[in-house]
């Protein structure tokens, strides 16, 4: 950052935080709360900070803000917004794929049962019926497809080799039944993410019992993860990105100069957000323009 620049944000945010304490600290870490779909403002808010020529040091996140912040962590010069296009795009492709394969597969053979048993027509009936089943029965938001697919799109990072330095969070499954939670600093970036999105009200093959990991969104203080950040990260001065209708749960005097965004959500279609339609752009605007009031970015859109 130019040192014009470092000046004026440092006055601009200067006091702006919780107990009037000094934005001040070793790194700067942006941190992105859970959020489901209304995370996709996450992705306009690193647009703002790119714009705001705020160096970031290190991204902290959970569920969606993991998602979408392990994105910009893997290649924090690209554009977040397209990142997160990019890959929900990919995974559709993907899931549209399994789906012709899957009734190619199980309507051949239900023709071929069909034909050994009753005939042409009878294998014909029995082919489309079973092709139908095959299609119906793929898992439209699949949390092992969506894993691999944000694996081919950060092209098998590691946590520990970003550019910027990432840290994430889950619940894992303890002996006799209980959760603690889980601090991802290393290991395969994909499956970092994978653990902290494993939420089974919106994957329907994460089951927690069998997986043995949970989003930790449930989670009063993990749903905007201040305090999680500030204990990878001590001293940093966090840049707070909550999109939750709540505001962030965290102690005073934790260590961290913490300056919150809340990000006013609009309301939307979610079939027209994973269709990347209007909505996609508007959820990313709301993003982009509450981290632009309090950064006071100059608009590159």
């Amino acid at each position: 950052m130019r040192p014009t620049a470092t000046l004026v944000l440092g006055v601009l945010l200067a006091g702006c935080v919780r107990g009037g304490d000094a934005w001040a600290g070793e790194r700067t870490c942006v941190v992105l709360s859970v959020g489901g779909l209304d995370g996709v403002a996450h992705a306009g808010a690193l647009e703002a900070v790119q714009d705001a020529e705020l160096e970031v040091d290190c991204v902290v996140g959970n569920s969606m803000g993991s998602l979408v912040g392990g994105l910009y962590a893997a290649d924090p010069e690209a554009s977040p917004r397209q990142r997160l296009r990019d890959l929900l795009t990919h995974y559709r492709e993907e899931t549209e794929r399994v789906v012709r394969n899957r009734a190619l597969g199980v309507g051949a053979l239900t023709f071929v049962v069909g034909l050994l048993s009753g005939g042409v027509g009878l294998g014909l009936v029995a082919g489309g019926a079973g092709a139908w089943a095959g299609a119906s029965s793929t898992t439209r938001l699949d949390w092992d497809r969506m894993v691999q697919v944000y694996d081919d799109e950060v092209r098998g990072a590691r946590v520990e080799r970003l550019p910027r330095a990432f840290a994430t969070f889950h619940q894992a499954v303890v002996e006799g039944g209980g959760v603690r939670r889980v601090t991802v600093t290393e290991g395969p970036l994909s499956e970092a993410v994978g653990r902290s999105i494993a939420n089974p009200l919106i994957f329907e093959d994460v089951d927690l019992r069998r997986r043995g990991v949970l989003d930790p969104g449930a989670d009063r203080v993990s749903a905007v993860p201040v305090e999680d950040a500030c204990a990878v990260f001590p001293g940093a001065r966090l840049l707070v990105i909550n999109v939750t209708s709540e505001p962030a749960y965290y102690r005073e005097g934790i260590g961290c100069a913490v300056k919150e965004v809340r990000v006013d959500v609009p309301e939307y279609d979610a079939e027209d957000v994973a269709g990347l339609g209007r909505d996609f752009e508007r959820l990313a605007d709301a993003g982009y323009d509450a981290t632009c009031a309090t950064l006071a970015c100059r608009p590159q859109r």
